[in-house]
């Protein structure tokens, strides 16, 4: 596979195998931002970046906060996971805060 480039207006990759056949991967360029905002620790930046996320790719970042053993997400988790993956390990708090199982 050879790397030919990313739009960010179609939010994709393409790539071009050995014999010139083109394939196009998904890849929310948002999503890769938040993600890397989560492991800096920059939580004010994660926070301005999640209302920008399409509500489909909501669930990628409950699965990635779980496997980053997130014991607190940034923001509550019923505006991360519209499935409530997260609700399976944190409890929400009176005071908008979260705790885990």
């Amino acid at each position: 596979m050879y790397l030919l480039g990313y739009i960010p207006a179609h939010n994709r990759v393409y790539v071009a195998d050995k014999d010139m056949g083109i394939f196009s991967f998904s890849l929310s360029l948002t999503l890769v931002e938040y993600q890397t905002a989560i492991l800096r620790g920059d939580y004010d930046t994660a926070n301005e970046l999640l209302p920008t996320i399409p509500n489909d790719q909501r669930n990628k970042i409950a699965r990635f906060l779980e496997a980053q053993g997130q014991s607190r997400p940034p923001r509550p988790e019923r505006e991360i996971s519209s499935e409530s993956d997260l609700l399976r390990f944190y409890r929400p708090q009176g005071d908008g805060s979260a705790s885990c199982y």
